[in-house]
């Protein structure tokens, strides 16, 4: 039997249909399956058999066969089912995507805030270095121009001085006017000393001067210092930043692997409650047919006993029944060899096996049979109407119609594909109409067109006029 358990869906999407192949026939296995399949209006037809009871005339069980448009239709609506899903995804992974690059726009956003803070206090701090340094340069010039002051002061004490020696000489050489020269001489003195005080205050202005001067240097490298260290604290915290973000995708790819261990584990636990589940199954199988089988043998022997009296009366036969009776009592073992074993519909598709799961999901290849396209037009219009369909073969026709569920209503119509161009001899039309009108249906005539409606042409037997 080849296998296929590529799903199908119906239009509600909540159940996934698994089809098997057993070589060109779609069968269904799983109780979920057939009850998907019937509430959407896919009758199909039950081939199975229950164990120990090989014939049912009123009802087979499982596997359940479909017919080839049910089957196209199946595929139709997984793929209507897959192409919204997949849209669905892909909505919320754009979604999912558009809020977290608003995130990041957001996070971005206050770095670059927190960023041009920074910055504005480094241009602030900057202004203020450079206004110092305007105050120390001004200062400098201020500096330079009292130590012009003071040589200039200098150069006219010498000049004064000169001036002394010259009027030493001149008192040394004109004595007659020494008393003259004394006094003219006491007030230069005078002038010179006070000369000299001017020139020590504007000595002691300098050393002022150049004390504030150091100072203000003093506060200039203070301030670089501290223009530095702002610089050094936004590189650091540029750098926090980056390993912030590489422990936050460190941290998700790590959500990320321990969710698919958890996936990996729970998948796992599902496949060993299926297998036990499985094994108990089997285990109470067996113990109830070990029961009907032994109570077979025994009513088996009850009924040869049974038969011997009645036509020989009591005799050694009985003797040895009624031996083999109680022997069977004693020591009756059912061979497992012997165990009817219906196929395994709970496991139906390999769906234990994730490996085997995953390639028959594959698209399968195409199949020696496929399904007519008039059929299959004439299948969907007639289930589109709420109509239930079945095959007609043993009717002549291609499908029976029924008005509802075929466990509550007998057919109305047997459905007859023909093509809108299609030449059919009046000998079969009287043929199938009067099998109609045996059978008590009425014989429906679908035509499909080429605009994609179909054309139904009813025919009744009314005998002859």
């Amino acid at each position: 039997m080849d296998e296929d358990s590529s799903p199908s869906r119906s239009p509600s999407r909540s159940h996934a249909v698994g089809v098997s192949l057993c070589d060109s026939a779609p069968l269904l296995w799983r109780v979920e399956d057939l009850r998907s399949v019937r509430s959407e209006g896919l009758v199909g037809a039950l081939l199975g058999s229950l164990p120990r009871t090989p014939r049912q005339n009123v009802r087979l069980g499982r596997p359940l066969l479909l017919l080839p448009e049910e089957e196209t239709l199946l595929t139709e609506r997984h793929a209507v089912a897959t192409a919204e899903e997949t849209l669905l995804t892909e909505r919320h992974a754009v979604a999912t995507a558009e809020e977290t690059l608003l995130t990041e726009r957001h996070a971005v956003a206050t770095a670059e805030e927190t960023l041009l803070t920074e910055r504005h206090a480094v241009a602030t701090a900057e202004e203020t270095l450079l206004t110092e340094r305007h105050a120390v340069a001004t200062a400098e010039e201020t500096l330079l121009t009292e130590r012009h002051a003071v040589a200039t002061a200098e150069e006219t004490l010498l000049t004064e001085r000169h001036a002394v020696a010259t009027a030493e000489e001149t008192l040394l050489t004109e004595r007659h006017a020494v008393a003259t020269a004394e006094e003219t001489l006491l007030t230069e003195r005078h002038a010179v000393a006070t000369a000299e005080e001017t020139l020590l205050t504007e000595r002691h202005a300098v050393a002022t001067a150049e004390e504030t001067l150091l100072t203000e240097r003093h506060a200039v490298a203070t301030a670089e210092e501290t223009l530095l260290t702002e610089r050094h604290a936004v590189a650091t915290a540029e750098e926090t930043l980056l390993t912030e973000r590489h422990a936050v995708a460190t941290a998700e790819e790590t959500l990320l692997t321990e969710r698919h261990a958890v996936a990996t584990a729970e998948e796992t636990l599902l496949t060993e409650r299926q297998v036990q589940q499985h094994q108990e199954e089997q285990q109470r199988s067996y113990e109830e047919q070990s029961v009907l089988a032994l109570e077979d043998r025994k009513s088996a022997l009850l009924r040869a006993m049974t038969s011997s009296r009645t036509e020989s009366g009591a005799g050694p036969g009985d003797e040895a029944l009624r031996s083999r009776l109680e022997a069977l009592d004693r020591s009756f073992t059912f061979p497992r060899s012997a165990l009817a074993v219906q196929l395994s519909t709970a496991r139906a598709g390999l769906s234990y096996c994730p490996e085997a799961r995953a390639f028959l999901r594959a698209e399968r290849p195409m199949r020696g049979r496929s399904c007519d396209g008039a059929r299959y037009q004439v299948f969907r219009d007639l289930r589109g109407r709420g109509f239930y369909l079945t095959s007609a073969g043993k009717f002549g026709g291609d499908f029976l119609v029924y008005p509802g569920d075929p466990l509550r209503f007998h057919a109305h119509f047997i459905g007859v594909c023909l093509s809108v161009d299609q030449s059919v001899c009046l000998l079969d039309v009287l043929a199938v109409a009067r099998l109609g009108s045996n059978v008590k249906k009425t014989v429906l005539l679908c035509s499909p067109g080429t605009d994609g409606r179909v054309l139904y042409t009813s025919l009744q037997w009314s005998g002859m006029v």
